[in-house]
């Protein structure tokens, strides 16, 4: 901002005329509207008024003010920094029997005067008037400085905990220490204690856990518990009749992941005999369903439920035991039973059933000569002889409907045999079957390219 050298020769005038001395100068050309600049440095004026340019809204009563601070300006609100007299503030107005404490009076530097150790004596509301003795000055009062109660731990802030598996550790909690104000209380460090509320038997919060506030804020780290099971965190500050106490929503602690079941992944429903049955899985989980995956026992599983006995072991990857050469021969329903009796992490784990698969006959490949006339019986009969065609593992093959020729091998002279019979669920009879003569017999059957049978001796009377 620009200012016309006339004017401010002007004011400068008005200020001289105030002073005893005469001064004589030169005038100089008039010169209108040149910039400040251009003017001689300004010569101090002297201070007409004291103002209030710091006053603390308010205060807790037995601690100190933050400073108060005055500054003495002239007419034109400028401080006079070459003024350093003294400064000393009075109450103008303040609750019954208040007082100021401290340092009443300073002296200003460079037209400052700074009030930095004053408390008042109650609680209320108060004003102050600033007043330099020396010249008198004018001054208005200070705003209002409100003096409350000092600040004391009134409540606690817990944050919760969140759900963590037993001997681990719990996430950091804090315990916010508030005053009645609703602010952090930072003027001590007050104990905050946590426990357990109402724990079942033997469980036990482990750790630190009585912490010392810091700026208001109880920090706990390093927790854990030793059991699982659902828990609440109780906040403890003081004691008596002036201790605080909160307490935290619940949380869950589970028991830590251990092997526990073998659980059978898909088992193929039905196989041809001596097939292998389609790879499938045993899992070793936990006790929550999971897969164990640090586990690497050996897995047992047993035919069960079926004609065939045997056993296959595996051990497992990753938790995993994975069965891919399991063939059954004898045709019948079966189940899988899995065992592991001695996991990796030293527990005994539950047995395992699979779900039920069906084995079948293979492709006929010979005959068998199911029922005969009994040794040393009657040559006249009649008798029933069965024949039943067999796959390569000695199934019956039920599904096989195919003709069969019944003849003799061998037999008495003159004595002949030579019938036909069509299979039914695998298996040809022969029906009131009668000879001519005794002696010893041979039988023979035969079903075209099928591998055919012959029986032993057969004595007929």
């Amino acid at each position: 901002m620009r200012f016309p050298v006339a004017s401010l020769r002007s004011l400068l005038a008005a200020f001289l005329s105030e002073r005893p001395a005469t001064i004589t100068r030169r005038r100089k050309p008039a010169a209108r509207n040149l910039p400040i600049e251009c003017l001689e440095p300004r010569q101090f004026l002297s201070a007409t008024q004291v103002v209030f340019t710091t006053v603390p809204a308010s205060g807790f009563l037995g601690s100190t003010l933050s400073p108060i601070v005055v500054q003495l300006e002239d007419a034109g609100n400028h401080v006079v920094t070459n003024d350093n007299s003294k400064v000393t503030l009075t109450l103008h107005s303040e609750p019954n029997g208040g007082k100021i404490l401290g340092q009443v009076t300073v002296s200003a530097v460079a037209g400052v005067a700074t009030f930095d150790h004053l408390k008042f004596s109650t609680l209320g509301t108060y004003t102050l008037t600033a007043t330099d003795a020396s010249e008198s000055l004018t001054s208005t009062p200070s705003g209002n400085v409100i003096i409350q109660a000092p600040p004391f731990p009134q409540t606690l802030v817990v944050s919760q905990p969140a759900n963590n598996t037993q001997g681990s550790l719990i996430s950091t909690v804090t315990v916010q220490v508030k005053d009645q104000y609703g602010n952090l209380f930072t003027s001590g460090h007050p104990m905050v204690s946590l426990s357990l509320v109402n724990p079942a038997t033997g469980a036990k919060l482990l750790g630190d856990t009585h912490v010392s506030a810091v700026n208001g804020i109880a920090t706990f780290t390093g927790l854990s518990l030793n059991e699982s099971g659902t828990f609440e965190l109780r906040a403890t500050e003081g004691s008596g009749t002036h201790s605080l106490a909160m307490t935290t929503a619940t949380f869950t602690v589970t028991a830590p992941s251990v092997a526990h079941t073998l659980a059978f992944g898909p088992v193929a429903g039905t196989l041809t005999a001596g097939a292998n049955l389609s790879p499938f899985t045993v899992k070793v989980e936990d006790q929550y369903g999971n897969v164990v995956a640090s586990d690497h026992s050996t897995v047992k599983i047993t035919l069960q439920s079926g004609p065939q006995a045997e056993t296959f072991s595996v051990r497992a990857v990753n938790g995993v035991a994975t069965f891919s050469k399991v063939a059954v021969e004898q045709a019948g329903s079966y189940k899988l039973h899995a065992t592991d009796t001695r996991s990796s992490d030293g527990h005994s784990l539950t047995a395992a059933d699979s779900t039920t698969f069906i084995v079948s006959a293979a492709a006929a490949d010979h005959l068998v000569f199911q029922q005969l006339p009994a040794n040393n019986s009657a040559h006249a009969g009649p008798f029933t002889i069965k024949a039943a065609i067999e796959d390569q593992f000695g199934n019956v093959v039920t599904s096989n409907t195919s003709t069969v020729t019944l003849a003799l091998a061998a037999g008495p002279t003159g004595a002949t045999l030579h019938l036909t019979a069509q299979a039914a669920a695998g298996v040809a009879t022969f029906s009131g079957v009668t000879f001519t003569a005794a002696g010893h017999y041979r039988f023979a059957a035969s079903d075209g390219a099928l591998k055919a049978t012959t029986s032993g001796v057969i004595t007929l009377t």
